[in-house]
């Protein structure tokens, strides 16, 4: 058993408070979902990998919409960029693509993060963590402690973080989401929010965040992991004592961050040719 002391904060690491007005990830509630919402998860439930593309008569008979109702679906689907006319009927559209492509790197990022996270960890001997964009700000969805540590800060998973955090900083000045970031800073007093939406210029062009200002004696390392397009798929991050990470950009702590961060980048297809 490990005995170890260790630093635990009533506030999860970097921002993500108790009393988070958040739900947990996880968290459901028991509202039914909205009519249209429910219809159009039966519609693209029809796609199979041996149906590519549905037809009007499908929806008539295997969904029992009238016909009128079924073509008004399809017709609002396809508009929006979720289906997509084709010969053959409606196949999945350049929306959907896009955001399956997105899932599955997501997924793919869970897949693949584990040793490198596991190597900066023993490099540094600091905890590493791994978000992913919630919405409203950044989730922990990994945590790699160097249990051999005497002192280390603990992290929990599920935790959604502060848009004022080091992963918040840099998932803003990534996501290139101006009507998103005003929505999220738009949580944040005034003071804050200025500074975080100063800060994401410098963010983007070094990539990466350091933030010092939520628990008091935490400070945060943050840097983005890009796909091949150079969209933010994650964000990797030490957490530590004042004491154990160095402040500037330039510590050997912060390149190691970064480091990492390219490695996991390019295993998405990010290259140095397209450098930002």
């Amino acid at each position: 058993m490990n005995n170890e002391p260790s630093i635990e904060h009533p506030e999860s690491v970097d921002g993500a408070a108790n009393n988070n007005p958040y739900p947990p990830a996880g968290f459901s509630t028991p509202s039914p979902p909205i009519q249209v919402i429910g219809r159009c998860e039966d519609i693209f439930r029809l796609f199979t990998p041996t149906r590519l593309a549905i037809r009007l008569s499908d929806l008539e008979q295997e969904l029992g919409m009238q016909r009128s109702t079924a073509h008004r679906y399809l017709t609002s689907l396809g508009a929006t960029g979720f289906l997509e006319r084709v010969e053959e009927g409606y196949a999945p559209g350049p929306l959907m693509t896009s955001i399956g492509t997105l899932a599955l790197d997501s997924q793919r990022i869970l897949d693949i993060a584990d040793p490198y996270m596991r190597r900066l960890t023993s490099e540094i001997h600091e905890t590493c963590v791994l978000s992913l964009w919630g919405g409203r700000g950044p989730v922990i969805v990994r945590v790699m402690e160097d249990m051999d540590k005497v002192v280390h800060v603990l992290v929990r998973i599920g935790a959604t973080l502060d848009p004022n955090s080091a992963q918040g900083r840099v998932f803003l000045a990534f996501l290139h989401d101006d009507d998103l970031t005003e929505r999220v800073l738009a949580s944040l007093p005034q003071p804050t929010s200025d500074d975080v939406l100063k800060s994401l210029p410098d963010v983007y062009r070094n990539r990466l965040s350091i933030s010092a200002t939520l628990v008091r004696g935490v400070r945060t390392v943050a840097a983005p992991i890009l796909d091949r397009r150079e969209r933010i798929m994650a964000a990797i991050a030490v957490v530590g004592t004042m004491q154990s990470i160095p402040e500037g950009a330039d510590s050997g702590l912060a390149l190691a961050v970064s480091h990492t961060a390219k490695l996991l980048s390019e295993q998405l297809g990010w290259s140095n040719s397209n450098d930002l």
